[in-house]
């Protein structure tokens, strides 16, 4: 099974799971100095790395937006125990839809133009394997039912992990203990 990065993670998590807090380049530049730590195995036994709700924005808006589906604008995201929220502006005619999916066609027509998307997750990890069960997806407020759940899924964040499924465990990465979500902080914890 393919091992997801921490980046990849951190990411999913903003795609799935809003608070534009204080933002800025220099929060930016301490998360990617913390996330290189991380994925280049250089943490210490038992060492513990925390990344701030801000500096994980930061990182998303000014060093991640290359990687954002088209058609996805100002994500942010918010932290509290085990969930993470995200919050974007979607025109979901412009998301790379899954080719010759009715389902895809369903979800363009219905949502045409832009639209505000909300999505909760829930993460839980320990001793090297993690699990991201997606509690509720709305749009303009308004829940969306599992069908189409599944196809923003297999639109905007399987073809960046291809090996994704909600609720199904996979290994974290590099060597990784836990990753922690907490009120406003991901906490992630080494072997």
């Amino acid at each position: 099974m393919r091992k997801f990065s921490v980046v990849s993670l951190l990411c999913l998590l903003a795609l799935c799971c809003v608070a534009l807090l204080a933002q800025s380049r220099e929060a930016s530049l301490t998360a990617a100095e913390k996330l290189e730590r991380i994925t280049s195995e250089k943490l210490e036994q038992g060492e513990t790395v925390t990344l701030s709700e801000s500096e994980l924005n930061s990182y998303i808006r000014y060093d991640y937006a290359s990687e954002i589906p088209s058609g996805v604008r100002d994500l942010a995201v918010t932290l509290v125990k085990d969930h993470g929220v995200a919050e974007a502006f979607v025109d979901f005619e412009k998301l790379p839809a899954v080719k010759g999916s009715l389902v895809a066609t369903l979800g363009a027509r219905l949502f045409r133009g832009e639209k505000k998307l909300r999505a909760r997750c829930r993460f839980i990890s320990a001793n090297g394997q993690g699990t991201i069960e997606v509690d509720s997806v709305e749009v303009d407020n308004q829940p969306l039912p599992d069908f189409l759940v599944d196809w923003l899924i297999a639109s905007t964040v399987q073809p960046h992990l291809p090996d994704f499924e909600a609720g199904k465990p996979f290994p974290l990465a590099n060597n990784l203990r836990q990753i922690r979500l907490e009120p406003a902080n991901v906490v992630v914890v080494s072997y």
